[in-house]
């Protein structure tokens, strides 16, 4: 189980790296914001802030209903505000770098929903696995 828990460190600091990256890459030529920018930022408002927040905020405290907000939050992160600014940013011609990163946004917030979800069910039933091994020896034939 430990295991799980340095995914979900290691995956929150990527998610946080990939933010920044996006972040100055939205700020830095200030096109960049009138273009795709406001994409990112404003549909919905701030999210992609909010997420890697309360997502350390999740991993550092444990709590169960912490990490069930950033499951929800990374999945509207990954289908709304991820595919509006790669179209926006696809249409503006935007260098195809970005675009990769974008991609890689959405499969580390897969991979952190995954991890989250497996943390947040052995929080909620520390002794699944245990009991999971027990049922596995008692059905066996």
């Amino acid at each position: 189980m430990t295991w799980y828990f340095v995914a979900l460190s290691a995956l929150v600091s990527l998610d946080i790296m990939l933010l920044v990256n996006m972040c100055i890459h939205c700020f830095y030529p200030a096109t960049n914001m009138a273009a795709f920018g406001f994409a990112f930022w404003f549909l919905p408002p701030f999210l992609p802030l909010l997420a890697p927040c309360w997502s350390l905020y999740a991993a550092v405290t444990g709590s169960v209903s912490a990490m069930k907000t950033v499951g929800n939050l990374n999945s509207v992160i990954a289908t709304v505000t991820i595919p509006l600014t790669m179209w926006f940013a696809y249409i503006n011609h935007d260098d195809p770098i970005y675009i990769f990163v974008l991609v890689l946004m959405l499969l580390i917030k897969s991979a952190l929903s995954a991890v989250s979800a497996k943390i947040t069910q052995s929080l909620i039933n520390p002794r699944f696995a245990q009991n999971q091994e027990q049922l596995r020896k008692i059905l066996t034939i």
